[in-house]
């Protein structure tokens, strides 16, 4: 049986500046409301299955490993950490994927979007590599980088090294079924979410 990740929904850039009625952050957070209940009934699916799955909520900005719904640990660690992802202009793709290969180091290159041109990047060198659709992935960048909770990326997950480095050992041990990326409703209280 061939598994296949299905997106819910993306946030463009072209969405914000044709509806120009309301400001970008009232067209984000429209559109996490929107998207916010199907990604919670994904969620809750997989913990009733006992899955081994990533939770990524880009409403609390924390990737959390879990078996069902619990907090898996590594090497001793608790497999919750602070994120960083997508930029305005290069948001981080939402929806319910299947982990598509891995690696200990990549480096990348791409187009990055900035507010009036792009930008190339080339050969920026990542530790602890999932990648989850296309060339989208969770990482780690050099040692000395510190995620703070921003929106700084060109679309990927990013981790601190150390942090990267566990959640990618983890899935090494035993890997993850599924990774989830989306907005938690504000008003529910999933286990997992006051960890951390």
């Amino acid at each position: 049986m061939q598994r296949r990740s299905f997106l819910l929904g993306t946030l463009s850039t072209a969405t914000i500046i044709l509806t120009g009625r309301r400001s970008a952050a009232a067209e984000i957070e429209t559109w996490r409301s929107y998207n916010t209940g199907r990604f919670e009934e994904i969620r809750a699916q997989l913990a009733m299955q006992n899955s081994r799955w990533i939770d990524i909520d880009l409403r609390r900005m924390k990737v959390t490993g879990l078996q069902g719904n619990q907090i898996i640990s590594h090497q001793r660690r608790q497999l919750i950490f602070l994120c960083d992802d997508g930029d305005l202009h290069n948001p981080t793709i939402t929806g319910h994927f299947y982990p598509d290969g891995s690696a200990e180091n990549v480096s990348m290159s791409g187009i990055r979007q900035l507010p009036t041109e792009y930008k190339e990047y080339k050969d920026i060198l990542t530790y602890y590599v999932i990648f989850f659709a296309g060339g989208y992935a969770i990482h780690g960048l050099d040692p000395t980088y510190q995620t703070t909770g921003s929106h700084l990326s060109a679309g990927c997950i990013r981790l601190n090294y150390r942090d990267a480095q566990t959640l990618y050992q983890a899935h090494q041990a035993n890997p993850f079924s599924s990774i989830v990326v989306g907005y938690s409703d504000p008003n529910l209280s999933l286990s997992w979410y006051s960890v951390g």
